[in-house]
């Protein structure tokens, strides 16, 4: 405390628990300045002097308000790569990245979003200290991988920054098929499936397996499911040239077990002129990343008897899934000819006496 002289009245006045400090009573009434010299660590020193009058006979009230020490954390988000599905290129900012930052008690102190036009998210001021940051909610296309970084704001007006990349959402499945080339009426042939894999970087949900049947040339008679790399519960549906919509006719089968199906018209309960037209196998729970066959998926259907010679026929199918609103699907076919009579004149075998 100081006269208007600047002349120390007293010295080391210190506050106590309550934040209060009281001036000795000798001081006579009259002008003075109040300088602040120290404060708490976390708070910044008010260096302002304050001019006080004291008056006899009452008590004055002097308020000094210190501001904490703050600081804040800013983060830019940005691609990891090139992401097929928006077209972003690497080290693009990106929108829509929801993160939180929690304190040393793990108590939810501030949420930030990144925006659109930088991929910037900047927290309120936050008092000094060490926190854990999380991100909540990826930009749409994108995944993180959840973990949670930490960020110290050491000094007063400290931004601490942090460039943190997403990874592009892949989205990729693959099959294969195979089958005879070459049959003839009346045979029953085989088609495998194979290389049957979500080669995406994310799950996907309602992951599938659909066949077309070439219903020119064959009729379904068995499906086997094949064995799956993770275990799951499985749906088998078929739709038939009389009726559009999709039914199950089995339900609940587990991925782990090869399940054979008798597709037969009296194990199907078709009418006479009714035969199956596609059928599908439908994964009820997502799969993961580099979910496959170990045993693939095998048909049996039967050549009809009134094919022509040397007509063609190809069984189409596609394998896909579903991120979010975004499908992914791949085909493939295996394409058979029919043989009704020989190629072509046999040779003759045996001898021929000449004269």
């Amino acid at each position: 405390l100081y006269d208007m002289k600047n002349n120390v009245v007293a010295s080391n006045l210190v506050t106590d628990q309550n934040g209060v400090v009281e001036l000795p009573s000798t001081i006579q009434a009259g002008k003075y300045k109040l300088r602040e010299l120290r404060t708490d660590p976390n708070f910044v020193l008010d260096e302002q002097v304050k001019p006080i009058e004291l008056k006899a006979g009452e008590t004055t009230e002097v308020v000094i308000e210190n501001e904490p020490k703050r600081g804040k954390i800013q983060i830019t988000k940005v691609s990891s790569g090139f992401n097929d599905i928006t077209k972003d290129k690497e080290g693009a900012p990106l929108g829509g990245a929801v993160f939180e930052i929690y304190n040393n008690k793990m108590e939810l102190v501030d949420t930030i979003e990144t925006d659109s036009a930088n991929g910037l998210a900047t927290s309120k001021p936050l008092p000094l200290g060490v926190y854990g940051i999380k991100e909540k909610t990826s930009p749409e296309h994108y995944f993180t991988n959840g973990e949670m970084f930490y960020a110290e704001i050491k000094v007063h007006g400290d931004l601490v920054k942090f460039r943190v990349k997403n990874t592009p959402v892949e989205l990729i499945t693959t099959v294969e098929k195979r089958g005879v080339e070459e049959t003839k009426a009346g045979e029953s042939i085989y088609y495998d499936l194979s290389n049957i894999t979500n080669s995406s970087n994310v799950p996907l949900e309602e992951f599938y397996i659909r066949d077309k049947l070439p219903t020119e040339a064959v009729r379904l008679e068995t499906i086997w499911t094949g064995e799956w790399s993770e275990r799951a519960k499985l749906d088998v549906q078929i739709r038939t040239n009389l009726k559009s919509g999709w039914r199950t006719i089995e339900k609940g089968l587990l991925s782990t077990v090869n399940n054979e199906i008798d597709c037969s018209r009296s194990a199907l309960g078709l009418a006479s002129s009714e035969y199956v037209t596609e059928f599908r196998i439908l994964f009820q729970d997502e799969v993961q990343p580099g979910f496959h066959e170990t045993t693939g998926p095998k048909i049996q259907v039967r050549v009809l008897d009134d094919v022509e010679n040397l007509q063609k026929f190809t069984n189409k199918v596609d394998v896909g899934g579903r991120y979010e609103d975004e499908w992914v699907y791949d085909t493939d076919g295996w394409t058979t000819v029919t043989y009704n009579k020989p190629k072509g004149k046999l040779p003759q075998t045996g001898w021929q006496q000449f004269r």
